[in-house]
């Protein structure tokens, strides 16, 4: 089982056959297939991490991408990027220690406005790459909280340098600095599960939401390679579109 792309159709193979609402245990991981607009990402989290250790999240970057996710999703339904985003970081509001978020250099500096408005403090951003070759903007932001993460005064003003370095290793660098082990990491934009594997290698415990199913299915390969076991263990409430 590998969830590969098939190019002809533009869509992922679903090995795992993922349908929309599952909820996967992988090991001690849960994955779920939902909606962030439809409120699956609430569920997820008030399910099984009601306040997360680390957020990190690479969302659709702005409107055209986010649209495009959810008609290869089968959802063809457009996407009003800046409500879309805005429930995004209420959702990193959970979280006891520092959310990271990827996005394109177009879209950063309103992502710092938003979080700010919001209440969150931005603490850095750094100039990454994706794919090696284009630039793009990695965001760290922290949110008040009763009960904070017990990194959050020794990282607060952190020496770790992320400039220049591509976004397929920064979420390993950023789990291994700002969390411990045994903290649970949670991402509301999965993909195909880079940050899920990360996490499993640093001995952390991964929570996420994706929306496609096929892309799903990747995750769920990706951390069974590593010897895990990955069974559907229940589904999330159907509400009204």
């Amino acid at each position: 089982m590998t969830g590969k792309l098939n190019k002809s159709r533009g869509e992922y193979k679903n090995e795992w056959g993922v349908k929309p609402r599952d909820v996967w245990q992988i090991g001690d991981h849960i994955i779920a297939c939902g909606d962030i607009e439809l409120g699956h990402a609430d569920w997820v989290l008030d399910h099984f991490c009601p306040n997360p250790d680390m957020t990190y999240i690479d969302p659709p970057w702005g409107p055209a991408l986010a649209t495009g996710y959810r008609t290869k999703a089968r959802m063809p339904r457009k996407v009003d990027y800046w409500v879309f985003m805005r429930r995004i970081l209420t959702l990193t509001s959970r979280t006891r220690g520092d959310v990271f978020l990827e996005n394109g250099i177009k879209w950063t500096e309103q992502m710092k406005a938003e979080a700010v408005e919001l209440g969150a403090e931005v603490l850095n951003d750094w100039t990454t790459t994706y794919y090696k070759r284009s630039p793009s903007k990695l965001i760290r932001i922290r949110w008040p909280s009763d009960d904070p993460h017990p990194l959050r005064e020794s990282t607060k003003l952190s020496p770790v340098e992320f400039e220049g370095m591509d976004d397929e290793d920064t979420p390993f660098w950023a789990i291994r600095k700002f969390s411990n082990e045994g903290d649970t990491i949670f991402d509301c934009c999965t993909g195909q599960g880079l940050t899920a594997a990360d996490s499993d290698s640093l001995k952390r415990k991964f929570v996420g939401l994706e929306l496609h199913p096929g892309r799903l299915s990747e995750s769920i390969q990706k951390l069974v390679l590593t010897g895990l076991q990955a069974r559907k263990i229940g589904e999330i409430p159907q509400r009204d579109q």
